[in-house]
């Protein structure tokens, strides 16, 4: 047994931030080299092979054979997943984005005719580089450390220039949505509301958003449902997961509203709420009865409070 595995056991399966402290330090990894590429359709497949031969180390083997997906039918959108070349991996189903284009089945398309950026790649070790053209800014690049990718364990990291401010990574308890140098954020959904701040709670959006000092933006969607912690270093932004496949979506702005339509675009457009979900809620645990219910809701009455929904959560 490894020893997250071990570790796993001893925490009873529940993933929890509070007592491991800190990110998990980082894993040197061999690489991935490039055996062969081809391209089809407006997709690109890249294939790998690992360095060296696969070794056993307390985060288990490298896996031997990769592939990498680029999808470029979209002038103002990429897709780059990384994922195992001989077996089947937990993925986010696409039943989930019926709304959007990441629920679709993929039909036989063409490239982009003008993307609005350009995809490079390295062929030892495999490296990528996404660039949007209209200022030469860079959006993603794989270059800094090591991609390792293991049955439990999978690490990426994308560069970042010194005046992007990164917003977003959620749900967390914490007083801002930028992010700052050492900032850690896990995504685990869990029902733990707290007043303590970077803990983990109801949801996981492995989304940010990212603005420069001249208010260009864009946005990176990696679509993995595993836990992950997110680290926000001096010059880069650390991917570490326990599962699944590097599923990124890079949306190419330029406007923060350009990023939340291409976001929005992909997942699906939100749905207009009902009216009655606009009034004033109290929510609380443990009433106990219908009696004592209904003698909060007279309160409010009775002191002139606004009221449009009150739910017991017992």
């Amino acid at each position: 047994m490894t020893k997250l595995a071990i570790l796993a056991a001893l925490l009873s399966c529940i993933f929890l931030p509070c007592i491991l402290g800190h990110a998990l330090p980082l894993v040197t990894g061999p690489g991935y080299a490039v055996t062969s590429a081809s391209e089809d359709a407006g997709v690109l497949t890249i294939n790998l092979a690992v360095n060296t031969a696969p070794t056993s180390t307390p985060y288990g083997t490298d896996l031997s054979a990769l592939v990498v997906t680029v999808t470029k039918t979209e002038s103002d959108s990429v897709r780059v997943k990384i994922g195992d070349k001989s077996n089947k991996r937990w993925e986010v189903p696409k039943s989930l984005f019926t709304a959007g284009t990441l629920g679709t089945t993929s039909t036989a398309k063409s490239a982009a005719t003008d993307p609005l950026y350009s995809f490079n790649y390295t062929q030892n070790p495999l490296t990528f580089k996404v660039v949007r053209k209209s200022d030469g800014y860079t959006l993603f690049d794989s270059s800094g450390i090591s991609l390792v990718v293991k049955d439990q364990y999978l690490q990426v990291a994308t560069a970042l220039h010194n005046d992007l401010s990164v917003y977003g990574i959620g749900e967390s308890t914490r007083d801002n949505f930028k992010m700052s140098t050492g900032d850690k954020h896990t995504l685990w959904a869990r029902d733990q509301p707290s007043a303590k701040p970077n803990v983990n709670t109801y949801g996981s959006h492995p989304f940010f958003l990212g603005i420069n000092r001249q208010g260009q933006a864009h946005g990176v969607l990696l679509l993995n449902s595993n836990v992950m912690d997110l680290t926000l270093d001096i010059g880069r932004l650390v991917y570490q997961t326990i599962g699944g496949v590097l599923d990124f979506n890079i949306v190419l702005g330029p406007t923060p509203a350009n990023v939340v339509t291409q976001y929005t675009k992909l997942i699906g457009r939100p749905k207009l709420m009902p009216y009655w979900s606009y009034g004033f809620h109290q929510f609380c645990w443990g009433y106990g009865s219908i009696d004592a219910l209904r003698t909060v809701v007279s309160q409010y009455k009775s002191n002139n409070l606004p009221l449009d929904l009150h739910e017991e959560l017992s």
